[in-house]
């Protein structure tokens, strides 16, 4: 059996070539930040662009998380899904968080530009605020704190 050798690489480009290449990065901070919005849990706000109410697919949902049969009467709804399933998964997410508050940060003017600080603004913060919902124990204490690490539906 004979098999070819493909090279898929790009050419090498300098980084004058690449600077001088021009995209549109207000859609795709855009893009990457609608993909967000899809996945939030809970009560869906109205500035979220998947909503039913913009047009789209998304209407509230798991406003249980935490309560009702084999829950831990803790209000969890609200966050963001993993990846496209029911799951939230607490170090995944605030690893994305870190990041994309940090691109934020760094590059605040070129998110101005693009019209999309708003967007991240409200993403991080809405996001922020279910991990401190999260954080359902707070003591000066550290071994007293009780933080819920996943949110999952056990069969």
């Amino acid at each position: 059996m004979a098999y070819d050798i493909v090279d898929w690489r790009l050419p090498a480009r300098s980084l004058s070539q690449v600077a001088s290449d021009t995209y549109d990065w207000g859609s795709l901070l855009s893009s990457s930040y609608r993909f967000y919005e899809a996945q939030q849990s809970g009560v869906i706000p109205p500035w979220n662009r998947a909503a039913k109410v913009n047009g789209g697919w998304r209407s509230d949902s798991h406003l249980q998380d935490g309560l009702g049969p084999g829950g831990i009467n803790r209000d969890l709804s609200g966050g963001l899904y993993d990846a496209g399933d029911h799951l939230k998964l607490h170090l995944p997410l605030t690893m994305t968080l870190s990041t994309l508050a940090l691109g934020a940060i760094e590059f605040e003017s070129a998110y101005r530009a693009a019209g999309q600080w708003d967007t991240a603004a409200a993403t991080l913060s809405r996001a922020a605020q279910y991990l401190i919902k999260s954080h359902i124990v707070a003591s000066d204490t550290p071994t007293s704190n009780q933080f819920v690490a996943q949110v999952s539906l056990l069969l």
